[in-house]
């Protein structure tokens, strides 16, 4: 799965954690990583100024610029990373971006009911994000998307928010996945209902939920299983929380998966507007 744009102000340190019979340092660095376009010789470029290094998959060898990349952080911070650690690192990694770039992508691989549905969704979590809306008129608006599209459609605003659908983010990487059919569009269109309807790369923990730990796990589970049945290749769960409350219990979701030995990583995704958010990425295969 290809990694996801991140962005934010720089407001907060991140802190990322790599369990599986490593001893990985705990990463409190104030730099954020964001995939992009870079210019001159390197395939990545560090913005010492706003504290952004910015990785270009697209410059020779991706495997190469992650390597490199790699061994900037382990020189320059004196941090290092397994293979699966920096993938789940990259994984977390979320943003949004302009609404035009992301239904110039979508708009003809999509119908049209999905696309209309799409760009309406992305338009909500952009208010969403960038203004304090009262949950009760949030929980209105995506009721009313759900009546209009089909109820799956409300969970749409959500996966906007945390850049599932921007460059390099995991709906482009699965169309991507899909390049060999002979029905390529009509098949990620398909895939694209089940993805909306089941979310099963990722699970949002809310202020309001009561699940235990024990069922949030029995859920990373669940979507688990889900993710075997797919024509596609998902690499990682998601597990994200925002507020103390979510936060406390995603913080203990990776403490017990901990003890069952999962690749997982958890660190915190900065947001330009409102609270930041804490992101638990899981390997799905070492579930």
């Amino acid at each position: 799965m290809s990694p996801f744009s991140p962005s934010g102000s720089d407001t907060e340190s991140d802190t990322a954690t790599a369990n599986h019979g490593t001893d990985e340092p705990v990463l409190d660095d104030e730099y954020i990583i964001k995939i992009g376009n870079v210019s001159g010789s390197q395939p990545f470029d560090i913005d010492r100024t706003e504290k952004i290094v910015t990785v270009d998959p697209t410059r020779g060898d991706w495997g190469d610029s992650k390597e490199e990349l790699k061994e900037y952080w382990r020189e320059e911070k004196g941090r290092a990373f397994t293979e699966s650690a920096f993938g789940l690192y990259l994984s977390i990694r979320a943003s949004k971006g302009d609404v035009n770039d992301v239904m110039d992508f979508f708009d003809p691989v999509l119908t049209s009911a999905q696309s209309s549905m799409l760009e309406e969704a992305y338009h909500l979590s952009k208010y969403f994000d960038n203004f304090n809306v009262d949950p009760n008129e949030e929980y209105e608006r995506r009721g009313k998307l759900g009546d209009k599209y089909d109820t799956p459609a409300q969970n749409v605003p959500s996966l906007c928010s945390a850049g599932y659908f921007e460059e390099h983010g995991l709906f482009r990487d699965i169309y991507d996945q899909l390049s060999d059919s002979d029905t390529q569009d009509k098949d990620f269109q398909d895939l694209f209902n089940d993805l909306i309807r089941n979310r099963p790369f990722v699970i949002f923990v809310s202020g309001g939920a009561d699940l235990s730990v024990g069922e949030l796990r029995y859920l990373v589970l669940q979507k688990s299983n889900h993710l075997d049945t797919l024509p596609v290749d998902i690499e990682y769960i998601h597990v994200r929380g925002m507020g103390h409350g979510p936060e406390e219990k995603v913080s203990e979701l990776k403490q017990v998966l901990d003890e069952g030995g999962a690749r997982q990583m958890m660190d915190i995704n900065r947001k330009e507007n409102g609270p930041n958010e804490l992101v638990l990425a899981i390997d799905s295969s070492s579930i």
